[in-house]
């Protein structure tokens, strides 16, 4: 009775099973690294240098501010053995503000840099969401999953260098 059971419980599961693996058959899968494509994505290389360009201003400007704190602070130091008490306390405040100004500027450049660099992500992001569907589209793929959340792919099912490729005929 029990070997009853159990071949009827197999058979039972391998004919549920049926229907998937045929529906499993005829799905075609795609995968893509979306790391590697937000990273190397042609578009990435534009937004790098155009950044570069709309904050280097602002970057000099720190650069200049900190070299400046630099010299005040070899400059006390030189002079410490001749300065009154009171000149000790007036450097000593003065470069307290310099530094809480860098810092002040220097957060705020950090946060304006990040801020830019996500809206521009973001705007690289819906590109390559972009050429992913116009691949799947005209691969007849029924599915694209994101290579991070797969554990093993074969190569042959990978579409990176696909989406790579129109991006870099979308520039």
């Amino acid at each position: 009775m029990n070997k009853l059971i159990r071949i009827g419980a197999l058979v039972a599961g391998l004919a549920a099973a049926m229907p998937m693996a045929s529906i499993a058959a005829d799905l075609k899968i795609g995968v893509v690294n979306m790391r590697e494509v937000m990273a190397k994505a042609p578009q990435r290389e534009a937004i790098t240098a155009m950044l570069k360009k709309e904050f280097t201003t602002r970057q000099d400007e720190l650069r200049k501010l900190d070299k400046q704190i630099q010299g005040k602070v070899e400059k006390a130091q030189r002079d410490a053995p001749v300065l009154s008490a009171q000149q000790k306390i007036d450097i000593k405040r003065e470069l307290e503000q310099l530094n809480t100004d860098f810092r002040l500027r220097q957060k705020a450049f950090e946060e304006d840099l990040g801020r830019r660099d996500n809206e521009e992500g973001r705007k690289l992001y819906l590109k390559v969401t972009q050429a992913i569907e116009n691949i799947a589209k005209n691969g007849g793929y029924d599915i694209i999953l994101a290579r991070e959340t797969v554990p093993y792919i074969s190569e042959r099912a990978d579409i990176t260098k696909d989406v790579l490729g129109a991006l870099s005929t979308r520039k």
